[in-house]
């Protein structure tokens, strides 16, 4: 016995419509992969990765102080890269 909703072209079967939404009710994590959270400025919002960050300053070492200062304020570098150029930033004044 099959429960079906919708018009004669286009029908949902109920059962499956509610094993997805209690899939998605005991892994919200699911929704979030296809709808991830957006900032006021429509920026995809997300934690920074701590290795790609050390793995960017090593890459940047032989940066000067102009270089590291561009690639913290340029928006097309990831965030990691600019982390990892302010990180840097700051090393290079504190000595």
């Amino acid at each position: 016995m099959t429960y079906k909703i919708g018009t004669n072209r286009l029908t949902i079967d109920l059962m499956s419509l509610a094993l997805l939404v209690a899939h998605i009710k005991l892994n919200p994590n699911v929704l979030r992969f296809f709808f991830p959270k957006v900032d006021d400025n429509g920026q995809e919002r997300r934690k920074i990765n701590t290795r790609q960050v050390h793995h960017y300053k090593l890459r940047f070492r032989t940066k000067t102080m102009e270089d590291l200062k561009r690639i913290s304020e340029d928006q097309d570098m990831t965030k990691e890269a600019q982390q990892a150029a302010l990180e840097m930033i700051e090393e290079m004044k504190n000595g």
